[in-house]
């Protein structure tokens, strides 16, 4: 038998040994899936269909503090949005996502979102060399994806939604700090990701990484302008 509760409020001390959230299971597919008040708390999506979204539904209808969870285990990119229809996050591959209630003032919303790598996700076969030329010293300067002169830009362009979790760098040690700078669709501004050298070993791996890409993407990557002494470098991201 079931019994559907509204709304209860408890007062004094409970105890409890789990709360199951219910979640929808979908493939993707290029339509909306749509929260409410009487759907699952969670959805995880799989499928490889491209143009998946999710709404977080009418805010209104909700108690602040209202969560939703949604879980990206499909090959494609899903859009996250509010209920007016305004993106709030592109979830890439093996990525989750917590939406927190913050406002319920409008349809809209104000929401919390607290962003989440999947658990078992290790790094990948693809990987994209980036080189610098015979140059000694490299700072300040792009490296290039072909072995040419390191002051041409040549990006890495993506043939699908991926992360980059980790980065390997092969080269002279800096002099006394450097950093390896990357950027999506542009050359200039703050780095979307930054890894920094140490001068402890000319060999360095840094792991942990997460920096979401989308299909049509280019990387730029760029040795620091803080980076004296690097040279001949060769820098690699794994997805």
């Amino acid at each position: 038998m079931t019994l559907t509760i509204d709304n209860l409020t408890v007062e004094g001390l409970t105890s409890t040994n789990r709360i199951r959230v219910a979640a929808d299971v979908q493939a993707t597919t290029s339509g909306t899936y749509t929260f409410s008040i009487t759907s699952p708390g969670a959805v995880i999506f799989t499928g490889s269909s491209a143009g998946q979204s999710v709404s977080l539904g009418d805010a209104t209808s909700y108690q602040i503090g209202q969560e939703f969870w949604v879980y990206n285990d499909s090959t494609q990119s899903v859009l996250v949005k509010n209920a007016a229809g305004a993106s709030l996050i592109v979830l890439q591959l093996e990525m989750r996502v917590k939406a927190v209630l913050q406002s319920n003032a409008t349809s809209a919303g104000v929401w919390t979102l607290t962003t989440y790598i999947k658990q078992t996700a290790t790094v990948g076969s693809t990987a994209v060399a980036f080189f610098a030329d015979s140059t000694n010293s490299v700072s300040n300067r792009f490296l290039s994806t072909q072995n040419l002169n390191s002051s041409d830009i040549q990006p890495a362009v993506m043939p699908a939604g991926s992360i980059i979790r980790t980065v390997t760098y092969v080269g002279s040690q800096p002099a006394p700090i450097g950093t390896i700078e990357f950027r999506v669709n542009t050359t200039t501004g703050t780095p979307a990701l930054s890894c920094i050298l140490t001068t402890t070993t000319n060999t360095q791996v840094f792991t942990g990484l997460s920096l979401a890409v989308n299909a049509g993407d280019y990387i730029n990557c760029k040795i620091g302008a803080n980076a004296s002494g690097v040279g001949k470098p060769m820098v690699i991201c794994y997805f």
